[in-house]
């Protein structure tokens, strides 16, 4: 009797939590579920190492988005990396690895790489070959694109463009239409906001707050 007693209160603890980590899992734009959930398979066969990570290339299983059943995407270590859910989906020769996240809506396009605990979601691009990592999150309907990097801390959200060889990194925060391109640089604790321009050798850094469509070329503010 007590054994009975003991099973049914290890199975219904185990429903309970179960349905709970599946439904929180959902709410962030991540897909635990079964195989009704799924949207795209690892190729076993088609595997590359990358910066010593083993990744697979994926192939689409249904229709979602621009994406039709059958095309072969780009390379990730494992399912964590891409949400089944959303139209989300990893293109071309790019590549998701480590603990980085990509859900939602969200596009991995051309050569571009995301990696360590990095985050793309929402609507956001990063294509040809930009690299995201550390922390950095891409929300909104961002796009990241030719050699620019964002690393560290640094989040770049809303209809921000980032490209050039441009480099946002520590805890710099980029808002609204935002654009840095060129060789420019954002770190430290700075705010660019409201249409901003930032571009050619300018720098900046520190707590500085660049807003209202300030254009800057080859300055430094800190």
């Amino acid at each position: 009797m007590i054994e009975i007693l003991i099973f049914g209160f290890i199975l219904f603890f185990g429903i309970f939590f179960g349905i709970f980590f599946v439904k929180n899992a959902k709410s962030r734009g991540l897909s635990f579920g079964g195989v009704k959930d799924r949207k795209y398979e690892l190729i076993t066969e088609d595997v590359i190492t990358n910066n010593g990570e083993r990744l697979f290339r994926i192939r689409a299983i249904k229709d979602f988005g621009d994406v039709i059943a059958g095309d072969v995407g780009g390379y990730i270590g494992g399912e964590e990396n891409l949400s089944h859910l959303g139209e989300c989906f990893v293109y071309d020769k790019a590549k998701v690895y480590q603990r980085a996240k990509v859900y939602n809506d969200a596009k991995i396009k051309d050569s571009a790489e995301v990696y360590n605990q990095a985050k793309v979601f929402d609507k956001a691009c990063v294509k040809g070959e930009a690299l995201i990592y550390g922390k950095a999150e891409i929300s909104g309907e961002a796009v990241v694109l030719e050699e620019a990097s964002i690393f560290g801390d640094a989040v770049v959200r809303n209809s921000c463009r980032i490209y050039g060889k441009a480099m946002i990194y520590e805890n710099a925060k980029l808002l609204g239409d935002t654009r840095v391109y060129m060789d420019a640089e954002v770190f430290g604790d700075a705010h660019c906001a409201y249409g901003a321009r930032i571009f050619g050798d300018a720098k900046v850094g520190g707590k500085a707050k660049i807003e209202n469509r300030t254009i800057l070329e080859g300055k430094v503010l800190e």
